[in-house]
């Protein structure tokens, strides 16, 4: 007998699947508006051609490739600088902000998030939102003795996923009015099991009883290929609930008392009743949408807005072709008695060359009727509807490849501007889907993984240099050094704090190869002259540009660079000293026979100096005796001199 509680939720339930169902149906009608079924509400109204001009798929085709991402770069940094724990541990918060980002990059290659997000992307531009759903896989869920349970490719055993729902699996609580379920207190995610894989589950519980509770489609296949070999699928031809049998259950996250419920209709019990998994913040889910509804929960679709302008644009389009195969069939008057009625059959089904037998004149006798040629006013009305309905998705006509005339020069630039900001704004809502997935990726990670290694690129390698040493792998060579192979091992003890994510500026939005290869042109030609520039990384942008999957694999590393670049500059010294040495030689020897030329010349004006300073210290002895011979015949002279008086 149910519990109280089980009814409770049971009742939710069924609330919420009323309140789907109306969502579910406009679903329907504009998921076959994309694949072109836009005649079946309109049809048997009179006309006689039913065509499509198929504006929902090309609008939708011209927008997804504009908004989607391309490998988008993820940048981790810490909400809280590195602290001192309980026991003087010491947490270096950017250490490990750097480890996650490296773990996120990795994981978003390795689940493929990517496949997820572009079909999510896809549902939120049928309209009204897509999303992804977050979890973790224990490998006695993915894997039994004899076999797998779980064979979706995307969901790995110890492991987190992320793996794109349809909006059909999705039932939230009827109270909430927040598109992103901010405000809900519930949701419920559906899904469907075989009925053995169900009771092979080692997390269900209470499975005692359970029958499936649904079928696998097995009709309308194959009843109009008899003439190939299938004969009509009717009743269990194909097996019966053995292979066909299934049942359908919801997992219910209940955001006020953190238990998880499983539910199954036609059961009168819970499957699993526990705590979440996972301790996050908000339902382990992600949605995306693009235009807001407010006070209602569901968005409002871009393919809702145009849908009866497309009816409009179809019936037009049928028109336009119902007069074309009326006035490509010729009609005439035939005056009665003039033509047999075998040529009159002729007449009517004859083709080119057809010759016909009348009696008297025969442009009294036969005369083509002329019918009314079509209103250029079809046309006009066409081209509004267009206009308006591309409005309605916010394109131009040019932006989808239509040329236009336009009245003045300016008007293209303006409205170029205005697509730009829905662009930029629309990108920026993927963006914020992108980090919002990988925020809660890190918050699985962080509580789920136990060791795990990630294998990095030359940059990731750099990095963790810097804050890994101890985590980077290494193993002993021949000559007994270490190498350093490029990859890192971490556990969940590695990842702790709070951090913030983010998206590289512009990594998501596409580019075609011409303008790629042409910024890559660019940055390749201010390698040289820009010193803030990054030669390796430069490099390697320029070599991805051109489609070089792994250019690690051609790039030398920082080392060998370094290397090359000493090398190189010793051969280039040597090479110097080669050129230079005959140079050298015949300088020396001229400096030598100047030296040589200088010194005897330097001897020379000794030698003449020092004759002329002997010759003027002869002459000046000589001046020296002559005075002194003269000074001595004078004092002889005053010798012999008389003396008189009193002398």
């Amino acid at each position: 007998m149910a519990n109280q509680e089980f009814k409770d939720w049971k009742d939710r339930i069924e609330v919420s699947h009323r309140k789907h169902r109306v969502m579910e149906k406009l679903r329907e009608r504009w998921i076959d508006y994309y694949r072109g079924k836009q005649w079946d509400e309109i049809r048997g109204k009179g006309y006689n051609d039913l065509t499509v001009e198929n504006m929902v798929f090309s609008n939708i085709r011209t927008i997804m490739p504009s908004v989607n991402l391309n490998n988008p770069k993820i940048f981790c940094k810490p909400t809280k600088r590195p602290y001192i724990g309980n026991g003087g541990t010491i947490f270096d918060t950017i250490s490990a902000s750097a480890i996650f980002e490296v773990l996120m990059n990795h994981y978003y290659r390795t689940l493929h998030v990517k496949r997820s997000v572009d079909k999510s992307l896809m549902d939120a531009l049928i309209g009204p939102w897509g999303f992804v759903q977050l979890g973790y896989t224990l490998e006695t869920e993915k894997v039994q003795a004899d076999g797998e349970i779980e064979v979706n490719e995307l969901i790995k055993s110890e492991s987190v996923f992320v793996v794109r729902r349809s909006p059909n699996d999705l039932r939230f609580d009827t109270n909430a009015t927040d598109s992103h379920l901010n405000d809900a207190r519930w949701i419920a995610l559906r899904w469907v099991k075989p009925l053995e894989d169900v009771k092979a589950n080692p997390k269900y519980k209470n499975t005692r009883g359970l029958k499936s509770n649904m079928r696998a489609q097995t009709d309308n296949f194959g009843n109009e290929d008899n003439e190939n070999g299938y004969k009509p699928l009717d009743g269990d031809s194909y097996g019966g609930e053995d292979i066909w049998g299934m049942v359908e259950g919801w997992d219910i996250w209940d955001k006020k008392t953190h238990k998880l419920f499983t539910y199954v209709y036609g059961h009168d019990k819970f499957l699993y009743k526990g705590d979440w998994p996972i301790n996050i913040d908000g339902f382990p889910i992600e949605i995306i949408y693009f235009n807001e509804n407010p006070d209602e929960v569901y968005p409002i679709s871009d393919v809702e807005i145009y849908i009866d302008a497309q009816d409009e644009l179809n019936r037009l389009h049928s028109l336009q072709l119902d007069h074309t195969k009326r006035i490509s069939q010729r009609r005439y008057a035939v005056k009665e008695n003039t033509i047999d009625s075998e040529e009159l059959e002729l007449l009517k089904t004859g083709g080119d060359g057809t010759i016909i037998t009348v009696r008297g004149d025969t442009q009294t006798s036969l005369t083509p009727i002329k019918d009314a040629t079509i209103s250029q006013d079809i046309y006009a009305i066409q081209n509004v509807l267009k206009n308006s309905i591309r409005e309605a998705a916010g394109l131009s006509a040019f932006e989808k490849g239509i040329s236009q005339k336009y009245d003045t020069a300016a008007e293209p630039t303006l409205i170029s501007q205005g697509i730009g900001a829905l662009k930029a704004e629309r990108l920026n809502t993927v963006e914020d889907f992108i980090k919002r997935i990988v925020q809660k990726m890190a918050v699985i990670v962080s509580q789920t993984m136990d060791s795990h290694s990630v294998p990095l690129n030359e940059e990731q390698f750099t990095e963790m240099q810097k804050y890994g040493q101890d985590k980077l792998g290494r193993i002993v060579g021949e000559d007994g050094k270490q190498i350093i192979y490029p990859w890192i091992t971490v556990g969940r003890d590695a990842l702790y704090g709070e951090y913030d994510f983010d998206i590289e500026v512009g990594s998501t939005q596409p580019v075609n190869d011409a303008a790629r290869r042409q910024d890559a042109a660019t940055l390749y030609n201010m390698l040289g002259t820009n010193p803030y520039l990054k030669q390796r990384e430069g490099t390697k942008f320029v070599m991805e540009a051109f489609g070089v999957v792994d250019a690690d694999k051609f790039l030398k590393t920082e080392e060998e660079v370094q290397q090359a670049e000493q090398a190189g500059m010793m051969a280039s010294i040597e090479a110097q000293k080669a050129v230079d040495s005959p140079k050298r030689e015949t300088d020396i020897a001229k400096t030598t026979m100047k030296s040589q030329v200088s010194l005897s010349n330097h001897a020379q004006a000794a030698q003449v100096e020092r004759d002329r300073i002997a010759a003027e210290y002869a002459a000046s002895m000589e001046k020296t005796n002559v005075e002194r011979e003269k000074a001595g015949v004078n004092l002889l002279q005053s010798a012999l001199r008389p003396r008189t008086g009193g002398q």
